[in-house]
């Protein structure tokens, strides 16, 4: 190289894509090509076609020495066409040392790209715990907020991982910094399950019942996905059992409604407000009735729920279940001792309902452990003439409609005979 820019060679020449020879030696660590070519006047702040410097090509690629060869003649802070600066790509994968000397040379770690993400949330969202504390070090804000209302926190917290959450806590991040959906890290830990980093925000004081933009809490998020992991640690860690969401459920009717047996368990265990009702006057109960979960509404009846509580239309869980067919649940109920004679505001009961649905197997089922009496024979019996009725409407009907048929076509056939006459003659 030193003979060829000896000889003339453009130090600055570059090929198709805008790249020069500078930019290639930087990104392989070609450290004495790049001080030959630097001492040949070559220029370190021309980009490539998409926007890269020389600097920029060795940071990503981790070639400190070269890095620190480029720092006096490199405009530190320039970005490219992704909006990211060097420190920025060096810290997105994880190079340490190039972080080190960009900081130490006296780079902006505040600057952010078209995202709005500085080197700090973007060395945490990949996970790099040994760049987040040298950023740290260097007094980089911690706070500071995405597009989408994210910290450096949330970013870590939301791919699991838990030395960058670590770092970050104890690198004076506020745990209950919200995202624009209102989740804060606790919450989107708990929304994907990471048990681990759920446990370090808990004892770093993340307060345990702030609610999202649904007022979700994070228990409820967690309880409705069925991670009963992350849900027992939360309820060990005093979390608020009973607080409800815009809907008036709670965590337990939440899990009940998305048949999560284990979480109904673990939350329902011990629980002094298993009964407690949502907008429409539902229970957890009263729901996983009607879902037809024989499993969640055994783990209910076994934390002692109330089988008799009715909704606001007058119907009991057993009704409901009777209501849609669900016979294994009637079964449950009945034989854990629910009253099979509660009475909705239309006069229903749970025998009514089930014939009146059609449910031939709830009906025999319910007959069979008593539950038929001189109304239910009753109800019968008008149904039966009901439906004679029906059928003599519906034969009367048809006769008619044979009549018609008939008359007409018979108008028809001499209506022909007379066109056939008049043709004749």
């Amino acid at each position: 190289m030193r003979l060829l820019l000896e000889a003339g060679a453009d130090a600055n020449f570059r090929e198709n894509g805008g790249t020069s020879a500078l930019m290639m030696a930087a990104s392989r660590g070609h450290v004495a090509v790049v001080q030959s070519l630097w001492e040949a006047r070559a220029d370190a702040n021309v980009k490539d076609d998409h926007g890269r410097s020389a600097l920029m090509m060795a940071a990503s690629s981790g070639k400190a020495q070269v890095v620190r060869a480029l720092l006096e003649a490199s405009d530190l802070d320039e970005v490219g066409d992704d909006g990211r600066t060097a420190l920025m790509q060096a810290a997105s994968r994880g190079h340490g040392e190039v972080v080190r000397s960009l900081v130490e040379a006296g780079t902006d770690t505040n600057l952010a790209d078209g995202a709005l993400r500085t080197a700090l949330m973007i060395a945490a969202a990949r996970g790099r715990a040994e760049v987040v504390r040298l950023l740290l070090q260097a007094n980089a804000k911690v706070d500071l907020i995405d597009k989408d209302g994210r910290t450096a926190l949330i970013h870590a917290a939301s791919r699991g991982h838990v030395q960058v959450v670590h770092a970050l806590v104890e690198g004076g991040a506020h745990t209950d910094l919200a995202g624009t959906d209102g989740r804060t890290a606790l919450m989107i830990t708990a929304v994907r399950a990471h048990v681990e980093v759920a446990r370090l925000l808990t004892e770093a004081g993340a307060d345990k019942n702030l609610v999202d933009n649904d007022g979700r809490t994070a228990l409820m998020l967690t309880a409705s996905r069925g991670h009963v992991g992350v849900v027992h640690l939360l309820v060990e860690a005093g979390v608020d059992k009973d607080s409800v969401d815009k809907d008036g459920r709670t965590a337990l009717m939440i899990a009940a409604l998305r048949g999560h047996a284990e979480v109904v368990r673990v939350l329902a265990e011990g629980s002094t407000e298993k009964d407690l009702a949502d907008k429409d006057g539902s229970t957890a109960l009263m729901i996983a009735a009607t879902r037809g979960d024989d499993w969640v509404a055994r783990s209910l009846m076994e934390a002692c729920a109330d089988k008799d509580l009715v909704d606001k239309v007058g119907r009991s869980a057993l009704m409901r279940a009777a209501a849609r067919g669900h016979v294994e649940v009637v079964r449950s109920l009945a034989e854990a001792g629910a009253d099979k004679e509660v009475v909705g505001k239309d006069g229903c009961k749970a025998l009514t309902l089930a014939a009146f649905h059609g449910h031939a197997h709830v009906v025999h089922w319910l007959v069979e452990a008593g539950a038929a009496n001189k109304d239910f024979i009753d109800l019968v019996a008008r149904m039966s003439l009901m439906i004679q009725l029906s059928v003599a409407m519906l034969k009367s009907f048809a006769g008619r409609l044979k009549m018609a048929a008939q008359a007409r076509w018979r108008s028809c056939d001499r209506r022909k005979k007379k066109d056939g006459l008049q043709k004749r003659s």
